[in-house]
């Protein structure tokens, strides 16, 4: 979570964007809340302050430098980031896939550190799915009480599918503007 300013690489306000065109080098900002490198040994569990909640984890290690996330068929793993409490937050990271029609990521904001109705209390906040099954969609989700509910999203986000062994960016965003909370997403080519 960071507070950079999203307007360099060309992030679209509103609905959940795939226009890609990204000017974003990959490179954090200097002005980082969480910055996690996963620079640990091959089979290493992800690394405190990380905890993995939920029944559908089967693993959550390293991989060659990267944070590998595995979970039951037709489940949802889930690992969490407690510790931070703000309000707006503007999340960036790069994603991998193996078989996309069986996968996808979530990044979750404003979360009371639950998950589903699987942990007490029930989970809530926001999140936003890249996904390439059930929906096949980069969509933002409202989840009150354990219950996550679909609010909006953008269908067919990687025209085609997002490819084997192939990296992705994914942004998204979630700032109060007065009354409103504004959940803005994208997602392209990294």
């Amino acid at each position: 979570a960071g507070t950079g300013d999203a307007s360099d690489d060309g992030a679209a306000d509103g609905a959940p964007g795939t226009d890609g065109g990204s000017t974003d080098t990959g490179d954090p900002p200097d002005d980082l809340l969480f910055v996690e490198t996963f620079d640990g040994a091959d089979g290493d569990p992800w690394p405190a302050p990380w905890i993995v909640v939920g029944d559908n984890v089967l693993s959550a290690t390293i991989q060659g430098g990267r944070g590998q996330l595995s979970g039951i068929t037709d489940g949802t793993a889930r690992v969490v980031l407690p510790g931070f409490a703000e309000r707006d937050v503007e999340m960036l990271a790069t994603v991998e896939f193996t078989d996309w029609t069986r996968q996808g990521i979530g990044l979750y904001a404003r979360q009371n550190g639950g998950s589903l109705n699987q942990t007490d209390p029930p989970g809530q906040g926001y999140a936003l799915f890249l996904e390439g099954f059930y929906l096949v969609s980069l969509g933002f989700w409202r989840e009150v009480v354990g219950l996550e509910t679909l609010i909006g999203a953008a269908f067919d986000p990687i025209p085609g599918g997002a490819l084997p062994s192939v990296r992705y960016r994914m942004r998204y965003q979630v700032v109060q503007e007065g009354p409103y909370t504004a959940l803005r997403s994208k997602v392209w080519l990294a």
